[in-house]
This record gives structure tokens, C-alpha cells and sequence, in this order.
């Protein structure tokens, strides 16, 4: 088992304790291993983002422009990241769990019955309306909720509607968005958990989505979907409008093969993608 000591310097890096720092490359950051999920957390220092690498065990903590600040390995293949709470919930595919931190890098247990309680915790997300964990557990085919208190289980997303679920995001009103493969669209649950319609159609015309693999939404409350067959991200009104389209396929600045997830910085509205096929983290402008 790998020790705390492991974690605590990874958390200390997000909330901007660490003023190492290098020269900005625009654009996208390269690695030697396919990025899986990324997230943020404002901090006085600038953003700091934070990248999953379950090739390599390891994730690692960027700057605002995309260079790495900190790489922390030995992590039994860190996969899903989520923030809120005052806690940071991190899925380790190698044990099987979700441990959770707090802000000053301590650790609080884990969610549910602690480890092998999971297959593959891909991606998770907090409602900012009461705190519930929600955690999709891709090796399941399915999302659970989690108390912010007891960080046990309280009920489950999506179950006889989502077939592959891969990627969700928690609304300002507490509602669910969840992207699923089988599918090829983006379910919407109301913040009881109930289904309360698609967000998109399966298709590949603009507006349709045909392997939505990461969600996030803005201040504003738009909706940027990463499509890991259209090698895209769609940018949505809240009503599901399609606004924008950001990215196509293809090696290079700007150009992706098969992104996996999305953030986006609700300082300056940048939107970063992991991109799985070129190994790199994709950054692109604010979309207006």
C-alpha cells in the first residue's frame, strides 16, 4: 500500500502551496503516457490543475499554462478526481476505492466500504447544492451517491436508464448530466436522481454526440462535452443549444485523438482536455 506521504504533497500542490513554476508552452502539454482526467482548484497562486496518469501511476500537477509543477507516482493507477466539499476524493483503480483528503492534505477515509468497494472509479463530481459524492464506477456501468458526512452510500444514478456511463458533471441546481457510451448521448437526472430526459442525441451531425466520454459546466452554466469519436468538445447553452465546437482530429496544437475529459477555469474560461491518442492536455481559449 502506498504510503500517505504519497498523497499529501499532491494536495498541498493543488491548493497552491508550491511556487515552483516554469516557462509557459502554448497550447498543449506533451507526455509519455495517455492523461485521463483533469480538474482544478483556484488558489492565490494561479490555477492549479491536476492530471490523472494510470499508465504510470502517477498524476501530476500543472500551472495555469500548462506546465508541470509536480509529478507524484506510486499511485495504485489513479483515475477519477473530484473537488468540493472542502475534500479532495481521488479513484484508485489499484485498490479499488475512493480515498478523500481535506484541504491541508490529511486523510478522512474512503467512500463506501473502503477498498475493492469499486471496479474502476472513473470520474466523480460534488453537487454544490448538498454535497453529495457522485462517483461513476465505469467497471460497474454505474453511478453511486455518496453523504458528504458518513462519505456512505445513499442511493445510485441512472440505474435501468445508462447502459456505459463515462463521464458526468453536477448542475448549479444539483441536477446530473452523464454521458454514456452505448447510448451516445448525454443523460439528464434532476437532483433527485431522476431521469429527466437527454441533453443530446446520438448522432454525429452538430449537436449530436456519439462517445461523450467528460462533462463540465461553466459559471455561466454551459455545458462542454468531450466527444472521444469526434474528437471534439461541444460547448452548450443550459437549455442544450449547440454554441460552439472546439477541436478536430489530428496531432497538434488545437487538434486531438480521442480526448477523454474536460475543465473548465472559471477564472479566465480556458478549457482543458486530456487527449489520450497524442498524450498531451489540450488548452484552448475562453469560448465567448
Amino acid at each position: 500500500m502506498p504510503s500517505t506521504a504519497l498523497y499529501v504533497p499532491l494536495l498541498l500542490c493543488l491548493l497552491g502551496l508550491d511556487p515552483a513554476g516554469s516557462q509557459p508552452l502554448p497550447g498543449s502539454s506533451s507526455f509519455l503516457s495517455p492523461p485521463a482526467r483533469v480538474i482544478g482548484l483556484s488558489a492565490a497562486a494561479g490555477d492549479r490543475i491536476a492530471v490523472s496518469f494510470p499508465s504510470e501511476n502517477a498524476v501530476r500537477v500543472l500551472d495555469g499554462a500548462g506546465q508541470v509543477l509536480k509529478e507524484f507516482s506510486g499511485l495504485p493507477r489513479p483515475l477519477g478526481l473530484g473537488v468540493g466539499n472542502g475534500r479532495i476524493y481521488v479513484g484508485l483503480g489499484g485498490h479499488g476505492a475512493v480515498r478523500v483528503f481535506d484541504l491541508q492534505g490529511s486523510p478522512k477515509g474512503w467512500l463506501g466500504n473502503g477498498r475493492q468497494d469499486f471496479s474502476r472509479p472513473t470520474d466523480i463530481a460534488v453537487s454544490p447544492v448538498d454535497g453529495r459524492i457522485y462517483v461513476l464506477d465505469a467497471g460497474r456501468a454505474e453511478i453511486r451517491a455518496f453523504d458528504p458526512h458518513t462519505l456512505k452510500e445513499v442511493g445510485r444514478v441512472g440505474d435501468g436508464v445508462l447502459r456505459q456511463p463515462a463521464g458526468l458533471a453536477v448542475r448549479a441546481d444539483g441536477g446530473l448530466l452523464v454521458g454514456d457510451l452505448i447510448l451516445g448521448s448525454v443523460e439528464a437526472f434532476d437532483g433527485a436522481g431522476l431521469p429527466s430526459g437527454s441533453f443530446t442525441a446520438f448522432g454525429s451531425q452538430p449537436g449530436q454526440t456519439v462517445r461523450p466520454t467528460g462533462i463540465s459546466i461553466d459559471p455561466l452554466g454551459r455545458v462542454y462535452v468531450v466527444d472521444a469519436f469526434l474528437d471534439q468538445v461541444q460547448v452548450y447553452s443550459p437549455t442544450g443549444a449547440l454554441l460552439a465546437v472546439r477541436g478536430e482530429f489530428g496531432s497538434g496544437d488545437g487538434l486531438m485523438r480521442n480526448p477523454l475529459a474536460v475543465w473548465v477555469s472559471p477564472k479566465d474560461g480556458r478549457v482543458w482536455v486530456t487527449d489520450s491518442g497524442d498524450f498531451e492536455v489540450e488548452i484552448f481559449p475562453m469560448v465567448p
